[in-house]
């Protein structure tokens, strides 16, 4: 038999995500004491799980949040990414040259780069004194 202290304790650790082993060895109750007390007060069948916290900053993500779900906000992700460029995994990258300085650039399959740089983007499309205004 379970005493109503027992009870109110049991309830309190179960929603604040304990598992039922480990409020049963906090309290010197047997597991299925727990589950049934847990049962009754309608908190059956919910694991105790952690929330995920965003990977760049930590903070909590939404309980409704999708699994896959990471980053708190866009930011957070672009933050991650930029620090994290190593594990970016780019495909078959191919090696052209900028059309006005000769400097190479690493292309990939979808969009073709031309130019390394704005700067040498005006002076190929629009000459040397535009280039300069622009800069």
């Amino acid at each position: 038999m379970v005493s109503k202290e027992n009870k109110k304790t049991i309830i309190e650790m179960r929603k604040a995500n304990k598992s039922y082993d480990y409020i049963a060895s906090q309290l010197g109750l047997t597991k299925s004491a727990v589950q049934n007390v847990c049962r009754q007060a309608g908190l059956a069948g919910k694991k105790a799980k952690q929330r995920k916290r965003c990977k760049q900053c930590g903070a909590l993500l939404p309980e409704d949040a999708p699994k896959r779900k990471i980053f708190c906000c866009q930011k957070c992700r672009e933050d991650w990414w930029n620090k994290h460029q190593h594990l970016v995994h780019k495909r078959n990258p191919v090696i052209t040259y900028c059309k006005t300085c000769g400097s190479p650039i690493e292309n990939y399959k979808s969009y073709q780069k031309q130019y390394c740089n704005s700067h040498c983007f005006h002076m190929g499309k629009f000459g040397r004194d535009k280039a300069v205004n622009l800069k």
